[in-house]
């Protein structure tokens, strides 16, 4: 069983590549950077005793509920908290 590479950026999507493993990409972090590490990990592969072509697997984030503005709701309390996260003030939300 190969070991995968996790990356939210490039540069384990490159080394991923090169070392010809499965890339999983962590789009719940970093969605913008999505498609071009995506492009970076293709770019840069190498087949490998793992895998002959490229293998990726998407993270990403879903919000679902009954209805719709119950679905908004929740996913409005979830950007806040990484926001306030990525200011150094975790805190609980519901």
């Amino acid at each position: 069983m190969p070991i995968w590479l996790l990356g939210s950026g490039f540069y384990n999507a490159q080394l991923s590549g090169m070392l010809g493993l499965p890339f999983s990409f962590a789009g719940h972090f970093a969605p913008g950077n999505m498609m071009e590490a995506i492009k970076l990990y293709r770019d840069y592969f190498r087949p490998s005793q793992f895998l002959e072509e490229p293998y990726v697997l998407l993270a990403v984030q879903v919000v679902a509920a009954d209805e719709k503005q119950e679905a908004q709701r929740l996913a409005t309390l979830m950007y806040q908290k990484f926001l306030l996260l990525t200011r150094g003030q975790p805190a609980a939300l519901l």
